[in-house]
Order: structure tokens, then sequence, then C-alpha cells
């Protein structure tokens, strides 16, 4: 079959599915050497080299990896070439001066080949889906000189002010932006487009809730539908996340057509009872509610979204669902979502390289639920895999691995046994 009907890599029935996330530019300046060492001197940095990216690939698939979910962002910025959004490096400043040696070498090494080329075709030699991150919320580092988005396309507050990092997607020169970038992803014989959470804006600047979501093509329909301009008075603030999700579901509605066409999955990312937000305390509150296990959120959001994950699958465009939820009730609360559908459930996780034994010890007992077929895949978000230096974090990457091996239903017992 041609390339547009059918997965270069498809995905095993009956089995769960396996992803780790590859943070492309972290694991390019772990694998270097330029991070990992206190006392690091770019100058002994190894460049950056396809076999680099190769033994990537092997080395998850020898640990029974069956995807990986390549994130290329970079706050705003590519570690591969776009028809739309730059590369990091110079001419580009970084987000601050003292990033800079960093921010010139990494420069260096995504310029020296092409790395998504690279990583899909390696991915592909071992068997291996290549899922790309879509990290439509992070654009927090494009200077606002340098942006390709008009300052209108953020979004905005009552007064006009916008927030910087997270677009608006009710705005078609948002969409059209985005779906050229998109295009360009998807042509490359990538398996899978998944939208994650990721971004740096998330829990950026001072609280200020529900400041956000103001643009005009939101507060026109807001009044259409309930006859007030949240702009001249009271609003509710539910009304209006719901605004901002139904603008969103128009987007995944045209991306899935992309995707579709293509022959490719769209997976996209939500929380079990479609709340989100972004800004703020109470940004991070969501955060950490849904993925550290930290308490109920106390303070709204800046800017809230309503993601309406129900009704994409009711109207079949999206092609799975990526799952943020605490741990402690991960698996009830996704194979409630999963009676619901007839779409993947993947279980969403980030693993930080200080996790306690507390929280590694929930994650263990996801991995194995989803080993027992009771969710349908686990997604590992890890911040770096390999490693040149950064002997303070040699502990890291055999936790990811010990979680990768617990979703194949091998072992299922604690690391500590």
């Amino acid at each position: 079959m041609s390339r547009r009907q059918q997965p270069i890599v498809a995905p095993k029935p009956n089995h769960p599915e396996r992803w780790l996330t590859i943070r492309v530019y972290g694991n390019i300046l772990y694998t270097t050497g330029a991070w990992g060492n206190n006392n690091m001197q770019l100058t002994n940095a190894n460049p950056l080299k396809e076999a680099h990216i190769d033994s990537w690939m092997k080395d998850c698939a020898e640990h029974g990896v069956t995807a990986v979910l390549w994130q290329a962002n970079c706050g705003g910025t590519l570690t591969h070439t776009s028809p739309v959004f730059p590369l990091s490096g110079p001419p580009l400043p970084p987000h601050n001066d003292a990033w800079l040696p960093v921010w010139n070498f990494l420069g260096d090494q995504i310029r020296a080949f092409n790395t998504l080329t690279v990583g899909i075709a390696a991915a592909h030699k071992y068997g291996l889906r290549f899922a790309y991150s879509l990290c439509l919320w992070d654009f927090v580092d494009s200077p606002f000189e340098d942006s390709v988005f008009h300052p209108n396309l953020w979004m905005l507050s009552r007064e006009g002010e916008p927030f910087f990092g997270v677009p608006c997607y009710a705005e078609p020169k948002t969409q059209e932006l985005m779906l050229k970038y998109i295009r360009d992803v998807l042509d490359r014989e990538i398996d899978d487009l998944a939208i994650t959470f990721f971004t740096h804006a998330q829990g950026q600047g001072t609280d200020r809730p529900n400041h956000y979501g103001f643009n005009q093509s939101l507060t026109e329909a807001y009044k259409k539908k309930h006859n007030i301009d949240p702009r001249q008075g009271s609003f509710d603030a539910s009304n209006l996340a719901s605004i901002t999700g139904d603008a969103y579901t128009e987007f995944l509605r045209r991306l899935h057509k992309e995707t579709s066409q293509r022959g490719q999955r769209l997976i996209a990312c939500t929380t079990p009872d479609g709340t989100w937000g972004w800004g703020g305390s109470g940004g991070q509150q969501l955060w950490d509610y849904y993925n550290d296990s930290q308490s109920t959120p106390t303070i709204p959001p800046n800017c809230s979204i309503e993601l309406q994950w129900q009704q994409w699958v009711q109207e079949k465009i999206v092609d799975g669902l990526l799952v943020s939820v605490s741990p402690e009730n991960s698996i009830v609360q996704c194979q409630k979502m999963r009676n619901a559908t007839n779409i993947p459930i993947l279980l969403w996780r980030k693993v930080n390289p200080a996790v306690t034994s507390d929280q590694f010890s929930l994650f263990e007992d996801e991995a194995i639920s989803v080993g027992e077929k009771k969710v349908d895949g686990y997604v590992v978000h890890a911040m770096f895999v390999w490693m040149k230096k950064a002997s303070q974090f040699s502990d890291y990457p055999p936790k990811l691995w010990h979680l990768i091996r617990y979703a194949t239903g091998e072992n299922p017992t604690h690391m500590e046994d």
C-alpha cells in the first residue's frame, strides 16, 4: 500500500503501546556533554552525529519501547527546519544571556544535519513508530520582534494585552500558520501526530485568574451564544473556556483531515474532566495536580480552555487520547474513558530525575496496570535519557527503562523488591 494508506510501522494489536519522549534539544546537550557537569566546558563537548540518534533508537527498541515521541520544539523554535518557525540558536537570542554559550552550541548541532529526517529513519530502522510531539501552546522563547505571530494572534485580555506564548486558535491566521508548519512535518512520513501539554508558559506571569481569552473572535462567539459581551461586564468563566474549546475543536477537525488523508493518527492530549489552562500559580497548580499528585487547584489559571474530548471521539476527529491524570487514580480514570470510547487511551506520565520514591512507586503501579492491558498504553515523558556526563543522574535512565519494561507485562515487582 502507499504511504497515504498505511503507516510504515503499524501498532501491534492487543499489545500495550509504550512510548518514550525524546526531548531533542535536551538530549543533544546531554549526549554531547554540553550539559550535565557543573564545570562544563563547551569546548570539550563532542559534536552531535547521526550515529548518536541511531543509538537512541536502538536503545529504545532494546528496552521495549514501541514508539518515540519526538519533541522538537524549544519554546517556539525548532531543532529542525520549518517553513514557519525558526531554528534554535543564533541569530535569535536566547531567553537570557547566561544561556548564550549553550544556545550557540545547540544552534551549531542542529544545523549540521536534519535531526528530524535522521530521527524518523532511525526509528523505522528499529521497528519503532515515530510520533511527533506537537506543542501548540509553547512559544514563550520567541522574542516578540521575531515572532511569527502578530500580537493579536496571542490570547488577549479585555484591554488587548497579549499572553505571549499561548496562541489563540480561534483566529484563522493562527490556524493557517500552524497547518503550514504541521503539513511540512506530516509529509516527512511520521506515524503519529501527538498534541501534548508541554509548555514553558504553564505557570508564567503573576496571578490574574481568567484574565485572557477576550480575542474578538472569541467574544463574538460568546455574545452570539450567551447574549452578553464578556468584554463589557460580568461573564461566566466556564462559558468562556467552553467557547475557547469550541474554537480548538474546530482546529482539530481541520488537523484530522490532514492526518487521515496521509494514513497517520492524530492523538490529542486531555484530562479526564477536560479542564486545562495556563498562567500564574493557577496554571502551575493544574499541572501539579494532574502530574505530580498535588492537591486540587485553589485558584483559576490566567487563561482556560475546555478540552471537549467526548465530542472529539463522537465526531471521530481524533484517533487516540493522551491523558494527564493524577497517579493516585489514573488507571480508574483512564478505564472510565476507555469504556466511553472506541479509541486508544494512552496514559501520559512525566518522570522527573528527582522523582521521590513514593511518586515512583505510584508510577510503577501504573505501568504494571498498563502491562495488564487495563489501559491501552503508557507514555513516559523523560527530561533526558542519554548522557555523556551528569553522574548525579545515573539512576534516572534505569528508572525510565524500568517503567517501560513493566508496561510490557514483564517482571511486575517494584524496583526495591
